[in-house]
């Protein structure tokens, strides 16, 4: 097995799905030609409601256990407007999909219902009615196996971020609390985390350059429960472009792997990988998974399959 640059030193492998999302929140995907890999993919519809615009899963999270599926996204107005997205973001709001069965069947959740009642970029609805964050004074005990943690940014570029943590699967929310910038221009967080201890956890942040555009992303961690954050390392250097969407796993007690969408100088949108054999200090870029994603890119879905395989999910 080996990793993305085929070098012979031990590693793993990849398999890459891509999905087609246009105008609607579904999953549509042929299934892979070779019978070694048939998956028996199937199709199936999240949401859809006629007149109104629903997507971008990847800025939120999913998480999962056993049967049951939580995934956040946007809805919103359709508005045929000039630019890449046909929504009215004064309309927008966060909604969760939850599935009992494995994803065949869901149900909708209102975000601000459940408790994520601060604005966000895309969680604008409800105007003056949004509540301010404050300062999370308690620590959190990440052990509940129930527990989940969102980040909610503020624009795409220097945020603010601020955080949710549910203690019930996302059935009720806390927050928004102040996430502290660290010293940076801001941060324009999406979810991307993993638990390590009952009050440690590392996380991927989206980090807006020294000009306050998008960005960077560095590896963070918090060591009390989510009373204090500290950058632990840089994943790549900045350049004209960005590094966004990072989506990570902890392999091993040592070994950790990011991917990241990329956008160059010259607007080449593609996916970058990158592996630290010392849990998150120094990172090596691999071999890129996909080396053009297309006009307008795509954030990456990585996930370790129950037998070890990575498998890298984009549009």
């Amino acid at each position: 097995m080996s990793k993305f640059n085929n070098t012979p030193r031990k590693g793993f492998l990849i398999y890459l799905v891509a999905f087609s999302c246009i105008g609607l929140f579904s999953f549509n995907s042929g299934k892979i030609s070779d019978p070694e890999y048939d998956m028996g993919i199937k199709h199936g519809i999240i949401y859809y409601d006629e007149g109104r615009y629903a997507g971008w899963p990847a800025n939120h999270g999913i998480w999962t256990w056993d049967n049951e599926i939580l995934v956040g996204f946007i809805e919103a107005s359709y508005a045929d407007r000039p630019g890449f997205h046909t929504y009215d973001p004064r309309t927008s709001m966060v909604k969760y999909a939850r599935s009992l069965d494995g994803g065949i069947n869901w149900t909708i959740e209102n975000a601000y219902e459940r408790g994520q009642t601060g604005t966000g970029a895309d969680h604008r609805f409800m105007g003056d009615k949004a509540e301010a964050p404050s300062e999370l004074k308690q620590s959190l005990d990440f052990t509940n196996p129930d527990f989940i943690l969102t980040f909610l940014r503020q624009n795409n570029n220097f945020g603010p971020s601020h955080i949710y943590y549910s203690n019930n699967r996302g059935h009720s929310w806390n927050g928004p609390y102040l996430l502290p910038d660290l010293g940076t221009p801001g941060f324009a967080n999406r979810t991307d985390y993993f638990i390590d201890g009952d009050q440690q956890l590392g996380a991927f942040f989206t980090v807006a350059k020294s000009n306050k555009r998008e960005g960077r992303v560095a590896y963070v961690r918090t060591e009390d429960g989510a009373l204090n954050w500290e950058i632990i390392s840089w994943v790549g250097p900045e350049h004209g472009g960005f590094d966004i969407m990072p989506s990570s796993l902890r392999l091993s007690p040592t070994e950790i792997i990011t991917t990241i969408r990329v956008r160059t100088e010259d607007r080449l949108d593609l996916m970058s990988a990158h592996i630290s054999e010392d849990d998150g200090k120094t990172w090596e870029r691999l071999r890129d998974p996909v080396a053009d994603t297309g006009r307008g890119g795509s954030p990456p879905a990585l996930v370790q399959l129950q037998d070890g395989r990575l498998a890298l999910g984009y549009i």
